[in-house]
């Protein structure tokens, strides 16, 4: 049990300080459903367990299509049967149902109340998806009307008939045979709650059936589904004082109901439709969920800096400050309340804008009787806080800039307080750690703490300073009020900033940079000073020898001795190979230093968001180019991938992008720091080939340059004709752009066609060669994959959008050069000679005047046509 007091009601006010939004509270609806046609079902069946999203990541998934057995569990949750479900495992009926499937229980009772059946050969098919027709069916039985569907032809028109009769099918049409989609099931099983059953009122030889007023909800359910408004909560009301318990709201006057594990205290003013069910212990009945009503509540949000001028009953405010002409006008109602930072105070124009001084905050202004006149305006001023230390003993905070500490004493009856993360998640006192810049709201009558932690920062250089904000990367920042010192051209460190955004605190002592790195050795160098030095591979592939402060933030803990980082690092009498992240501070020392908290081994997937965390480990994983996913894992141009084949030599380690990564491909990995949308941002591979992908474009060579990078390093410059265009790349390092067997080999040509391999750097690191242009009288056809064949001959006949090729004296092959990518060389001109071309370049073969052409495909598809004259 937390020490800390659970804050009941209210905290949405905070976090509607720096999100400009209500969020959903207790319950949270996934990104993929947001915004879309199913978002309303999507929140009532989530609230209410009947359709919830991916257990590992959250996602709803509307676009996905549904199987039989997921469906059941849908049909028997609709009528509330769940715990019938549970004792029903343990037996199966179906030859391909074990008793321990997951939904073993579900498919049980679904058969039971006849709401689906078998195969009709003593199988369930439980992944096979299931139709549109079938799911109507299956919700027409659950609400009674089969007699009528049967009355109307039975299966499946008359199904779909009393459907449509009824509003089954109101904003979630289908087509009849075809799998039904997750999005179209939430709505048809949302609209079926409140659908007024049919039920068995005459038997025997009258047999009858009628509809009657009772619904799903309500009689099988026992939810009751209102509208009001919300007038109170435990802390506060629209009308002054409260005497409300603890986890209690009150909707419009006279209806009470238990907040619970809901979002109804977010919405303190709002006009909502509720769902609510009966508690176990006869009292108020718990809310499940509430939404607010979108016709009946008009809403501005005005950030501090974006007030321009506040009268007794008008606020003018910027929209766009930056490019609108004029501020916009909102009236406020002669009895408007006020909600200053969470509590009811008398109305007070002025404090939303003080003597004409911007608020680090935000007003919110609430309409909701349709008279554009705003009835209840919330303040949300917020004071900021930078942990230096937390005092277990009194639960005290002190800031790192010595500004009065804040008391979160959970034994304290005078005040009641939450702490959240940007995302309203609940941080215990505990987790509190130096550097998290707390942003708190505190009520007039102190009788209410809303905190809510940053961990956000930004590491670099300041280098662009106008007016009061502060170019960092590629972003500016304001300073917030709570960091006074100076900020200056060229400062460079970490800057850590408030839920605003702003910056609330600097540590320009140390660190000018955090990197990803694969640890490779260390060791204690002695001498005069003793010092310890490790051998790591950076972020851009470079292999580096780096000196550890004696002093080094090591997992977080701060002060700890070199020697005992390098101890700890330390397994089987060497140094664990692994991936690291560190810091270097000016004099280009380590000074922090952190190994992956390991969650590969749990169950289930953890992703978190604050600490370097090592997700998932596992071998032979697939890749696939078209979604760019290596497993389940997303890949983008930010991914960061160390290649380190097992056993290989340092200098065979690199760095390199998603692009290594060949389709069906098969790898042993290590991925870290996942985000929420499992997207890697770094993944270990240790088992590459080494070889180019073969997805990549062709390269013709044009011409080789020598060069120098940017640490003096002697290297190649490649200019190609590449990717529809001229393009210049330059090589990892000397000796990788020739051709031929080992031992023979000899440097490119102008004319010869080539794939490539970059690392993160975008420099070349490992060529293929697929044409030599020395032999360009010499035909072939060859399988390089297979996904990709090489084709050199002739011409033999073009068409508008193909061309018959032969080689040597094969038959004859048509390619469709569609969307196709042309290159010319003609070693007859002596400049120019590669060049870009269209599909009306290509003719046919001539023995007057030569020309072959070499021709890609890959996946079927003809991607580039070379033309070699």
């Amino acid at each position: 049990m937390s020490k800390l007091k659970k804050l009941t009601a209210f905290a949405v006010t905070f976090v509607m300080l720096f999100a400009f939004v209500l969020p959903t509270g207790a319950f949270t609806i996934s990104p993929d459903v947001a915004g879309t046609n199913y978002e309303e079902a999507a929140y009532v069946l989530g609230a209410l367990g009947i359709m919830v999203g991916d257990a590992e990541t959250g996602a709803f998934r509307p676009e996905d299509t549904i199987t039989r057995a997921e469906f059941a569990r849908v049909s028997v949750s609709v009528l509330g049967l769940d715990d019938v479900a549970e004792a029903s495992k343990g037996q199966s009926n179906f030859t391909d149902v074990s008793t321990d499937h997951w939904a073993n229980g579900y498919i049980n009772v679904a058969t039971s109340q006849k709401l689906i059946i078998g195969n009709g050969d003593g199988s369930f098919a439980p992944e096979a998806n299931i139709s549109y027709q079938d799911a109507i069916t299956i919700l027409v039985r659950a609400l009674g009307y089969e007699p009528a569907a049967n009355s109307k032809g039975g299966y499946p028109n008359g199904f779909l008939i009393v459907a449509t009769e009824n509003g089954l099918n109101k904003n979630a049409a289908g087509a009849g045979s075809e799998a039904v989609i997750r999005g179209i099931v939430a709505n048809l099983a949302y609209n079926a709650l409140t659908i007024n059953l049919m039920e068995q009122t005459g038997f025997g030889s009258d047999a009858k059936y009628e509809v009657t007023d009772k619904t799903i909800l309500a009689n099988k359910l026992k939810v009751e589904k209102g509208s009001g408004q919300i007038t109170a909560n435990e802390y506060t009301s629209i009308s002054g004082n409260t005497a409300l318990n603890d986890d209690q709201i009150k909707i419009d006057s006279d209806k009470f109901f238990k907040a619970g594990n809901s979002n109804a205290k977010n919405y303190l003013g709002y006009m909502v439709t509720y769902y609510a069910k009966d508690n176990d212990d006869g009292l108020d009945k718990e809310i499940l969920l509430v939404r607010p009503e979108k016709s009946r509540n008009k809403t501005i949000n005005i950030v501090g800096s974006n007030m321009h001028k506040v009268e007794e009953r008008q606020v003018e405010y910027w929209k766009d400050k930056d490019n609108d002409k004029s501020p916009s006008k909102a009236r406020i109602a002669d009895n408007a309340v006020m909600i200053y930072n969470g509590v009811y105070v008398d109305y007070d124009h002025n404090k939303m804008f003080p003597d004409g001084e911007e608020i680090a905050g935000n007003v919110k202004l609430l309409e909701t009787n349709g008279d554009d006149r705003y009835d209840i305006v919330f303040v949300n001023e917020v004071t900021n806080l930078v942990v230096e230390e937390t005092v277990a003993s009194s639960f005290k905070v002190i800031d790192k800039y010595g500004n009065t500490p804040l008391t979160l004493d959970p034994d304290d009856s005078n005040y009641k307080f939450e702490i959240k993360d940007a995302d309203g998640g609940q941080i215990e006192f505990e987790d509190l750690k130096e550097w998290d810049v707390l942003s708190y709201t505190i009520s007039e009558d102190k009788s209410l703490i809303i905190v809510q932690v940053s961990r956000e920062k930004v590491t670099g250089k300041v280098t662009e300073i106008e007016d009061d904000r502060y170019k960092i990367g590629e972003k500016s920042y304001q300073k917030a009020d709570n960091y006074t010192a100076d900020i200056k051209l060229q400062d460079e460190g970490t800057f850590y900033l408030d839920a605003l955004g702003r910056i609330a605190a600097a540590d320009q002592t140390a660190s000018v940079g955090t990197d990803y790195a694969y640890l490779v050795a260390g060791n204690l160098k002695t001498g005069l000073d003793s010092v310890v030095e490790l051998k790591l591979m950076n972020s851009k592939g470079e292999m580096k020898i780096v000196e550890l402060n004696d002093k080094v933030k090591f997992n977080g803990k701060n002060n700890t001795e070199a020697k005992d980082v390098l101890t700890a690092l330390t397994s089987g009498g060497k140094v664990k190979a692994q991936v690291i992240t560190y810091e270097v501070n000016s004099a280009n020392k380590v000074n922090a230093l952190k190994t992956a908290a390991d969650k590969s081994g749990e169950s289930k997937l953890v992703i978190d968001k604050y600490n370097f965390t090592k997700n998932f480990a596992g071998n032979d994983v697939v890749y696939k180019s078209n979604s760019n996913k290596l497993g389940r894992f997303n890949l983008n141009s930010d991914t960061l991938v160390f290649d380190i084949p097992a056993g290989a030599e340092e200098d065979e380690f690199a760095v390199r992008d998603y692009n290594m990564f060949e389709n069906d491909g098969k790898y042993n990995i290590e991925v870290f720091d996942l985000e929420e949308d499992l997207t890697a941002k770094i993944v270990l591979v240790t088992n590459s080939d080494g070889k180019t992908n073969l997805e990549s474009p062709i390269a013709v060579v044009n011409k080789i340059t020598k060069a120098r990078d940017d640490n003096g390093e002697e290297i190649e410059r490649l200019y190609v004709a590449y990717d529809n265009k001229m393009a210049t790349f330059d090589t990892k390092e000397l000796g990788l752009l020739v051709k031929g067997e080992t031992g023979s080999q000899k440097a490119l040509q102008q004319g010869d066609v080539i794939q490539f391999r970059t690392n993160s750097d975008g420099k070349i690191e490992k060529i293929s060669v697929l044409f030599d242009v020395s032999a360009k009288d010499t035909e072939f056809t060859k399988t390089i994959s297979e996904d990709m064949q090489i084709v050199y001959g002739k011409v033999a006949k073009k068409f508008p959008s193909s061309m018959n090729v032969t080689v040597g004296e094969s038959d004859i092959e048509n390619y469709a050069l569609e969307n196709v990518v042309v290159y010319s060389y003609d070693s007859t001109k002596t400049s120019s000679n590669v060049s870009i071309k269209t599909a009306g370049d290509i003719q046919k073969y001539d023995e007057s005047n030569p020309s072959r052409v070499f021709v890609r495909i890959y996946k079927d598809v003809v991607k580039e046509v070379f033309i070699v004259k």
